[in-house]
């Protein structure tokens, strides 16, 4: 059977989010704006936010976290008196680990974030509950509420009609949304498809006196560590693609395991040409933003342009007594 969940995810979590029982929106309100299509991410964060075309007027949201957890919801963008609303829902999952009976508990919900503009970024706001409770501690009855307490913390849940929901959101629609975050479309630098896994890029290497470990995680990708000349270590996941005949490492911050799932859907933190693995490896590495426009280029433009950039060359060294896979 399908399984619902309640859901506040990922940077939602993060943040902090309203949950709602009942819609932002009716059928008149509802709006499409292709433009909203696409990949989304901040500056210097590997989280995405894809949105594609859903049925009628609606977008499948995948939202995909650092750490591979990923949240898929129903969106639909809301329009009330000429200001922009996200209504998000949890899509049903199939989830055979859970008891059916325990399934039963768990109540969807909406959450809504206020959308200021869509280009030339999009910048949108969630709901921010701190702000929420401070305005309904002071009028309780400016909307219906409740409050649950669950294991020890109170939990607000606003219970409201969708008319008078429209009402609170475009009266208080500077007052209860936190802080806007600001998206970038990002161009898809590689598919599924372009995605191996190279045995040369398993070892360690040395450049004076820093280091890079690269541990192989189940012959698919890798686990990444440098250690810079002051001893700090920094971690990475890396998947290795194949771009126009070209072997590069798509470089995520932080440890863990990329999800097989969502290695092609996540922004890398960089790309990584590797120019040649033997004797010594040497490497150029582009930023997200410039590795999108260097890719329109093909053959020899495409190889110039890479050679332009700092060239890093690492000396193999002796692997430490670590296991042959990463567990």
């Amino acid at each position: 059977m399908k399984k619902r969940l309640l859901a506040c995810v990922l940077v939602l979590t993060v943040c902090g989010c309203v949950p709602s029982l009942h819609r932002l929106y009716t059928d008149k309100d509802v709006t499409f704006e292709d433009k909203l299509l696409g990949r989304w991410s901040q500056e210097n964060d590997d989280q995405v936010w894809l949105f594609d075309k859903g049925d009628e007027q609606s977008y499948r949201l995948t939202v995909v976290g650092e750490d591979n957890k990923v949240g898929r919801f129903t969106a639909h963008l809301v329009r009330l008196k000429g200001k922009l609303f996200l209504d998000l829902y949890p899509d049903s999952l199939e989830d055979e680990t859970l008891l059916e009976y325990y399934t039963f508990h768990l109540v969807p919900a909406h959450t809504f974030i206020r959308v200021d503009q869509i280009e030339p970024q999009f910048k949108m706001a969630v709901m921010d509950p701190d702000k929420v409770d401070d305005l309904l501690q002071k009028e309780p009855g400016l909307i219906k509420h409740e409050r649950l307490e669950e294991r020890g913390d109170e939990r607000l849940v606003l219970t409201a009609s969708t008319k008078d929901l429209q009402e609170f959101v475009l009266k208080h629609a500077d007052s209860v949304f936190g802080d806007p975050a600001l998206l970038t479309k990002r161009t898809p630098l590689y598919s599924e498809k372009d995605v191996l896994f190279e045995k040369g890029l398993v070892g360690r290497w040395v450049k004076d006196t820093e280091t890079v470990e690269s541990l192989a995680v189940d012959d698919k990708y890798y686990q990444v560590s440098h250690t810079d000349r002051e001893g700090k270590v920094e971690h990475f996941q890396a998947a290795a693609v194949r771009i126009k005949g070209m072997l590069f490492w798509a470089l995520f911050r932080g440890e863990g395991r990329i999800a097989e799932s969502t290695r092609s859907l996540r922004t890398p933190y960089v790309l990584v040409w590797v120019e040649q693995m033997t004797p010594a490896l040497v490497v150029r590495a582009v930023e997200y933003d410039e590795a999108a426009e260097v890719l329109k280029l093909d053959g020899d433009a495409l190889k110039k342009k890479l050679e332009s950039f700092d060239a890093d060359k690492w000396n193999p060294a002796a692997t430490k007594p670590t296991p042959d896979k990463a567990q």
